[in-house]
């Protein structure tokens, strides 16, 4: 069901608040770094609207708990706000 995922605008302005900086390899896949923690995430390209596949979701749920980056709960609590429009 789309409603309960974010789309990929979502999760990347989550991840710009988290300190992640984007790099875009047109027509290839889409880097998510965040360099003070060596974390690096690659999805193929999306468009803005188009919602995450829930195997995404728990990449970045678990690698930004185990990192330190966001608990996995938060993320939870973060994903669950964005999609119903609310400010996190």
């Amino acid at each position: 069901m789309n409603e309960s995922r974010p789309t990929f605008d979502q999760l990347r302005n989550l991840l710009q608040q988290l300190g992640f900086e984007e790099t875009l390899v047109p027509r290839e896949f889409i880097s998510f770094r965040h360099e003070a923690s060596g974390t690096d995430f690659f999805l193929p390209v999306h468009r803005s609207n188009q919602h995450v596949a829930p195997h995404h979701l728990a990449m970045f749920r678990m690698q930004l708990d185990a990192k330190g980056l966001m608990d996995a709960d938060e993320f939870d609590r973060r994903i669950a706000s964005a999609v119903l429009g609310q400010t996190a």
